[in-house]
């Protein structure tokens, strides 16, 4: 049962028992330096020491003696615990409560501002047991904006849940690109970007005012002239449509600021239609399905300065 890769199936020592052990045979002479194994105890009596032995010919011998901390039942740990270089794992923690679970739909980690490139080889983590990582980890990686990872927790408090990605050496992330759920019960308002260190997670920055769908976190994130938008200056009978929007920085309309599509409802992918270069495809805000319940039969529309749609940048333009 130790070796059959089934987390469910368990060597089982009593509970009170003196000592117990547990070991494996190679048809040959080997050296282990490592060991990893996902092991509960009951009841946890916090940290606790255990000693791997090998075999001397004639009887076992300690060859290491090492502190372990329980951990929840499912997780897999490494004794003695891996030095893991700085940076060399960052995640995004939910900094605020969800109603439902986090559904993210695809998240990457880039060494520029600009969230332009992007760093590879990065082997997905997040606080799902491994079994259930097996299903959900490749859905935020894969870039298929129609599949997404949803976290294990649902509804989940501040600072339970968390995805990221594990490097084989430290990097510096300086954005990412996060697309989670458009509906709000499935996405947080604010999330903090975390890094290892030799001391455990440690802060990198925190983005508050989170919207659905793809946004880039850098961390400019929502300072002055990072967000351009267009509003309605009177009012719109039947709601206010756009099919093609383009923003320049000059008055001869050469230099364009491109972002990525926010509006008024919070639905990027609404927005990125009025960015799209098609003119058959558009942005459209009706403002009564907003406010409907306040609204309902007497909405024509929206009302001056109501809507509003637009470009968020990475980095301030």
């Amino acid at each position: 049962r130790i070796t059959d890769g089934q987390l469910p199936t368990a060597y089982t020592i009593a509970a009170g028992a003196a000592g117990a052990w547990v070991s494996l045979t190679f048809n040959r002479s080997v050296e282990v330096r490592c060991v990893s194994v996902a092991q509960s105890f009951e009841p946890s009596n916090g940290d606790l020491t255990q000693t791997i032995e090998k075999w001397d010919g004639t009887s076992w011998v300690a060859d290491q003696v090492v502190d372990v901390t329980p951990v929840p039942q499912g997780k897999v740990q490494f004794l003695p615990q891996r030095l893991l270089p700085e940076g060399s794992q960052w995640r995004l923690v939910n900094d605020a409560p969800i109603e439902g679970g986090w559904a993210i739909h695809e998240l990457s980690f880039h060494s520029d501002s600009q969230c332009e490139e992007r760093l590879l080889g990065g082997i997905p983590l997040s606080d799902d047991s491994p079994n259930r990582a097996i299903e959900e980890l490749p859905k935020a990686f894969d870039n298929n904006p129609s599949t997404a990872w949803v976290s294990p927790c649902a509804p989940c408090p501040a600072g339970v849940t968390y995805l990221g990605q594990r490097f084989e050496a430290g990097v510096l992330v300086r954005c990412v690109t996060l697309r989670q759920a458009e509906a709000a019960e499935f996405r947080p308002s604010t999330v903090r970007l975390e890094f290892w260190s030799e001391d455990g997670w440690k802060l990198a920055g925190t983005f508050r005012g989170l919207l659905g769908g793809l946004q880039q976190l850098s961390p400019e994130w929502g300072l002055e002239q990072t967000r351009f938008a267009v509003s309605n200056a009177a009012p719109v009978q039947g709601g206010w449509r756009v099919a093609e929007l383009r923003l320049f920085r000059d008055e001869g309309c050469t230099s364009r600021v491109r972002g990525v599509g926010y509006g008024i409802d919070g639905n990027s992918a609404d927005a990125n239609r009025a960015l799209d270069g098609n003119l058959e495809t558009f942005w459209h805000a009706d403002c009564c399905s907003m406010n409907a319940a306040v609204r309902i039969g007497a909405c024509t529309g929206c009302s001056m300065d109501e809507a509003w749609v637009g470009v968020m940048l990475p980095k301030n333009d």
